[in-house]
Parts: C-alpha cells; sequence; structure tokens
C-alpha cells in the first residue's frame, strides 16, 4: 500500500510539473504580450504605431496582414506542442506560417497556408524549406484552432488529427 501511494504521490506531481510547464498568453491584460506566469514576453513586430487588437474567440486577439505583422519568443527547455487561435481574412499572396519553431541547430517545424488555403507542414533547415499537404483546406471568416504536437508529431486543426507524411 505504501508503494501505491507513492506512485499515486508521483503521477501528482508530474501531472503538476507539466501543468506548471505550460506556457499561456492572453491579450486581455494590461500587459498582453506577457505570458500568464509572468516569466515570458511575446516580442512584437510591426510597422503599425499602434497594434490592433480585435475582439477574438474568447477576449482580444491581435489582429495581423500576414507580413507586416508577427510575433515570436524564445523558450528555455523543450517544447512538446504549441497551439493557437487563428481566423483568416484573406489568404497569403505566398505560404505564410500560423506557426512555427525553430531549434538552436536552426530545425524548425510549421503549420501553413497557401495562396488557396490548403493548410501545409512546412519543414526547413537553415532558411530552406520543403512543404508537405495536409489535405485540407481553410476557410476565411472562421476562428481555426491549431495545434502541432512535435511529440507525436502530428497537426491537429479544430480538434481533427491532420495526415502528415513528412513525419
Amino acid at each position: 500500500m505504501k508503494h501505491f501511494a507513492y506512485s499515486i504521490l508521483g503521477c501528482l506531481l508530474l501531472s503538476l510539473n507539466a501543468a506548471f510547464a505550460q506556457k499561456t498568453w492572453s491579450f486581455d491584460g494590461q500587459d498582453p504580450l506577457l505570458s500568464s506566469d509572468g516569466k515570458s514576453l511575446l516580442n512584437l513586430y510591426t510597422i503599425k504605431e499602434i497594434p490592433e487588437f480585435v475582439t477574438g474567440v474568447e477576449g482580444k486577439a491581435l489582429r495581423t496582414d500576414g507580413y507586416s505583422t508577427w510575433m515570436d519568443t524564445t523558450t528555455e527547455g523543450d517544447v512538446s506542442s504549441l497551439s493557437g487561435w487563428f481566423a483568416l481574412e484573406s489568404y497569403p499572396t505566398d505560404t505564410a506560417a500560423f506557426m512555427g519553431i525553430r531549434d538552436m541547430a536552426g530545425t524548425s517545424v510549421a503549420v501553413c497556408v497557401d495562396r488557396y488555403g490548403e493548410l501545409l507542414l512546412g519543414m526547413g533547415q537553415n532558411g530552406s524549406y520543403s512543404y508537405c499537404s495536409l489535405k485540407t483546406k481553410v476557410d476565411r471568416f472562421k476562428w481555426l484552432h491549431v495545434v502541432l504536437d512535435l511529440s507525436n508529431e502530428s497537426v491537429c486543426l479544430n480538434g481533427r488529427r491532420m495526415s502528415a507524411e513528412v513525419w
């Protein structure tokens, strides 16, 4: 019984560790680029004097135009997944990333959309990219929940796992 209690305690501590390792951002607060734990800052790049925060799927969202406004951040340790909500007003004039991650060796993975609305998985090394179709087209003017799961080598769109032959 004693070992069982230690096993349960160990599982709870691992779960708590995973929960505290998570970084979340909400654009609703006084400092919309600061993570909820106050330890990580999103870097915002824009040519606009004042970034445009609009109504999102829940709370505020940052409005971007696909080329002159974007964000990045540096994380501590390994990242196992990224997720975010996006809504396209138009398709990009060239392939553009919803989100991506690059490691210290220059290897990157990104979830992208092309000028026809096709969802793509982009894989790159030091600026050279190749794209694989996820065999799904996304609509404009609809909220999309996109998840890039590096641990399971998968992409999910609105809760549905997409087929990616690259991994």
